[in-house]
């Protein structure tokens, strides 16, 4: 029953060390808050950090899946290959330059 009232005598308005909790009370509220919003601001700019490194892999690979389809237009357009691709609907290359149409 004594140590119930000694805790219990740490709260009484007289008592100096209780007078400097509750007087600072708000103070250590603010402090708390500011605590939380530190915390939560960590965690939101190291899952930012997490987003943008998948991002940046991602542009990686679309980046090389370019690069292949770029060589492969390249390699496509070239003009035997043309003419391959053509060949089965009996389409050929001309050897004549193309006719100037002249209006008089």
């Amino acid at each position: 029953m004594s140590r119930v009232r000694e805790v219990l005598s740490y709260f009484k308005i007289g008592n100096k060390s209780a007078e400097l909790v509750l007087g600072n009370l708000s103070y250590l509220f603010f402090l708390t808050v500011i605590g939380i919003v530190y915390i939560a601001n960590a965690h939101h700019a190291e899952k930012k950090v997490r987003q943008i490194q998948a991002m940046e892999r991602d542009i990686k690979d679309i980046r090389s899946k370019s690069i292949g389809v770029k060589a492969d237009l390249m390699v496509n357009s070239r003009l035997t290959e043309i003419e391959k691709d053509v060949a089965p609907h009996n389409i050929k290359m001309t050897n004549n330059p193309p006719l100037k149409v002249v209006e008089k």
